[in-house]
C-alpha cells in the first residue's frame, strides 16, 4: 500500500513510515473496541486527539498532529478499505488472505477503477492493514448507510477542509503530504483563481438581474385597472432578466468544469508519484548484491524523503546501486 497521507491535495505534506501506519491503526483499533471512544454512529469527538497523544508516547520523535496529518491519513485509510470493500462484496474479486492481497483478473479490476478512483493502488500491492479495518469499520458498513466512522467521517473531513482553505491539495502535513508539495502550491493557487473568477461574473450578472426585477415591479406598482403603457418594454425586461440569469448559470458550469479538471490533474499527479511509492521496494530488490534487508532500510528512506526517491527513479541504470550505497552509507 502507498505510504502517503495528505491534507486537501497538497499543502502541508510528509511521507508516513511503515512504523507509524502501524502504530496509528494499532491504536485507532483499540479506540475502536472502546465504548468510550466510539458507539453506533461511530467514532466519538476527540478520538483524533487521544491518538495523538498514544502515538507520541510509542514515537516520541514522530512529530504527528492530530490536525492535519492522523485526520488525513484516517482519511486515506477509510478509503482505501471502503474501495477494497467494496470490490470484495461483487463476483469476480476475492481476497488472498496469505498474501494479503486483492484477487481478479486485471482487466476486472481496471474496469472497475475507472469508475472508483480510490481504488487505485490497490491492484497487486499487498494490503496489510485491511483486515484490521474491517475489524475497524465492518460494523458501520454493515448498517447499510455507511455511517459516521467510515464515508460520513470522510465527508464531515472534506467539509472542514473546504471551509478553512477552500484549496486543492494531497493530504497531509503528510507525505504529503506525501506526496507532493510542490504540485499541491500550484494546485491551491489555482483553485482561489478560479474561485474569485466565478464570483465576479456571477455578482455582475446577478445585480443586473436584481436591476431588471425591480423595474418589473414598478409596473405592478400601477395599481387595478390601470394598463401597462409600454408591453413591449415589460415583455423585453422579462426577457433579458431571463437571458442574466442564464448567463449566470452558465458561468457556474464554465467554472465548476475548470476546477474538476484541476482536481484530475492534481489526482493524476498523485498517483504518479503513488505509483513509485509502491513500487520502490521492488526497483531496489533488482539490483545486484542489495540484501533483502538493505533494500528494505533503502525503501524506507526513499518512502520518507521525497526529493530522495525522485533523484532515485531519475538516475540512470548505472547510478541507482552507487545511490542506494551512498544512503545505506550515510544512515
Amino acid at each position: 500500500m502507498e505510504q502517503e497521507g495528505s491534507r486537501g491535495r497538497g499543502k502541508n505534506k510528509r511521507f508516513w513510515t511503515y512504523e507509524e501506519d502501524n502504530v496509528l491503526i494499532k491504536y485507532l483499533h483499540e479506540l475502536s473496541c472502546d465504548p468510550r471512544w466510539k458507539g453506533e454512529s461511530g467514532f466519538k469527538s476527540g478520538y483524533m486527539n487521544k491518538l495523538e497523544e498514544m502515538i507520541k508516547s510509542a514515537l516520541p520523535n514522530c512529530g504527528l498532529r492530530a490536525d492535519p496529518h492522523i485526520e488525513s491519513r484516517i482519511k486515506h485509510w477509510s478509503e482505501k478499505y471502503s474501495a477494497m470493500a467494496e470490490m470484495l462484496a461483487l463476483s469476480g474479486f476475492g481476497w488472498d488472505a496469505e498474501k494479503k492481497m486483492l484477487q481478479a483478473e486485471k482487466v476486472v479490476f481496471d474496469e472497475w477503477a475507472k469508475a472508483h478512483k480510490k481504488a487505485k493502488g490497490l491492484y497487486g500491492v499487498p494490503f496489510l492493514h485491511y483486515e484490521t479495518l474491517a475489524e475497524i469499520y465492518a460494523k458501520d458498513k454493515a448498517t447499510g448507510d455507511l455511517s459516521e466512522s467510515f464515508v460520513g467521517a470522510i465527508d464531515s473531513m472534506d467539509i472542514e477542509i473546504a471551509n478553512n482553505t477552500m484549496t486543492i491539495d494531497s493530504d497531509e502535513d503528510d507525505v504529503n503530504s506525501t506526496t507532493h508539495s510542490t504540485h499541491s502550491t500550484h494546485s491551491t493557487h489555482s483553485t482561489q483563481s478560479t474561485t474569485q473568477s466565478l464570483k465576479r461574473p456571477m455578482k455582475k450578472e446577478f445585480d443586473n438581474a436584481t436591476s431588471k426585477k425591480t423595474k418589473l415591479k414598478d409596473f405592478k406598482g400601477k395599481g387595478k385597472g390601470q394598463k401597462v403603457e409600454n408591453v413591449d418594454e415589460l415583455v423585453a425586461s422579462l426577457h433579458s432578466t431571463s437571458e442574466s440569469f442564464g448567463k449566470i448559470f452558465e458561468d457556474i458550469n464554465a467554472n465548476l468544469g475548470t476546477m474538476a479538471n484541476a482536481w484530475s490533474k492534481a489526482e493524476e499527479r498523485e498517483q504518479k508519484m503513488d505509483d513509485k511509492v509502491n513500487k520502490v521496494l521492488e526497483e531496489v530488490m533488482k539490483l545486484d548484491g542489495i540484501s533483502p534487508s538493505e533494500a528494505l532500510e533503502v525503501a524506507t528512506i526513499l518512502m520518507a524523503e521525497e526529493h530522495k526517491l525522485r533523484i532515485f527513479y531519475q538516475a540512470p541504470s548505472n547510478l541507482k546501486k552507487q545511490y542506494v550505497l551512498d544512503l545505506l552509507k550515510k544512515k
